[in-house]
């Protein structure tokens, strides 16, 4: 078989045909699969209903609720295709991904690879895209963090045969994407960007956990892996201007207590991150933020979706 396409789902009978039929529809000559990977659904029925009216696709059912990394793991493990691509239940592959992705990774001899993407934004008909920096080797936290790149799962595909083995890290429950991209620089996996979008993201389902499991989730990925102060701190900006933005005082507070400055510049970022976090303040600072955002969005002619 030459493909396999994971989708892990999670209540999502109500809009995962839509991936679905953006997989389906350049299939067309690709022997392939598609694996529906259910973390215990309520909806459970009618994702089963729907499995059944493509050829293609192959329902499993984990016995017991976890996380949608899991989930990524399961498929990949009973994944049949020489190529595997991973889709987020909510999103869309862009037409003609598949066939092209399968050229770049023949060409290039990379295990796997990840790129641009294109954002659905609030009235979900503009679309926005990622325009991201591309990756040009090296720590895949200075490339996060620093570069202020992204690894987004649904513009995640591999090749097992030039693959290294990296998996999910099946304890986290955010960032998924970001660990699976440390674990494969770690690994040693040849990583290859793509500058053309290959998914469209639909932005406007994400940030549905609750404000305390989404701290612990967060202190689990700090913890494991950004152990260095300058990794940490990066990350830390990063984060909190994705706080800021949304007035989430709880969250803001988390970033400026990971920050840990070594040197005058990041004690007078600490500085103004500590007062922009203020209760009475942060209102007019995330004004300020969002502003400021705008008025570079208009000029680049994109939009950084935030996390």
């Amino acid at each position: 078989m030459q493909v396999s396409v994971v989708i892990p789902t999670y209540n999502s009978a109500a809009f995962v045909e839509r991936a679905l039929l953006s997989v389906v529809s350049q299939t067309e000559g690709l022997s392939h699969e598609i694996l529906l990977v259910d973390d215990c659904s309520d909806d459970r029925a009618a994702l089963s209903r729907l499995a059944q009216r493509y050829e293609a696709v192959r329902l499993i059912e984990k016995p017991t609720r976890s996380n949608a990394a899991v989930s990524r793991n399961r498929g990949l493990e009973e994944s049949r295709g020489a190529f595997v691509f991973f889709l987020d239940s909510d999103d869309a592959l862009a037409p003609g991904t598949l066939k092209r992705r399968m050229v770049m990774h023949r060409d290039s001899g990379a295990g796997i690879i990840f790129g641009n993407y294109l954002a659905r934004l609030d009235d979900a008909t503009r679309l926005s895209a990622s325009r991201l920096p591309a990756y040009q080797g090296g720590d895949m936290r200075h490339y996060l963090f620093v570069e202020r790149g992204d690894v987004r799962s649904s513009t995640l595909s591999l090749c097992k045969a030039l693959w290294q083995g990296t998996r999910f890290d099946d304890a986290t429950r955010k960032h998924q994407d970001w660990v699976f991209a440390i674990r494969a620089f770690h690994q040693g996996e040849r990583l290859l960007f793509d500058p053309q979008p290959t998914a469209v993201l639909d932005v406007t389902r994400q940030g549905r956990m609750s404000s305390s499991a989404n701290l612990d989730a967060s202190r689990y990925v700090v913890k494991r892996y950004l152990r260095q102060d300058h990794h940490r701190n990066a990350f830390s900006r990063r984060q909190w201007l994705s706080s800021l933005s949304r007035r989430d005082l709880t969250a803001c507070r988390f970033q400026v207590e990971i920050f840990t400055p070594g040197n005058w510049r990041e004690r007078r970022d600490l500085a103004l991150f500590r007062l922009a976090s203020h209760p009475v303040l942060i209102g007019a600072a995330s004004t300020l933020l969002t502003l400021a955002l705008r008025l570079r969005r208009l000029g680049s002619g994109s939009t950084a979706t935030q996390r």
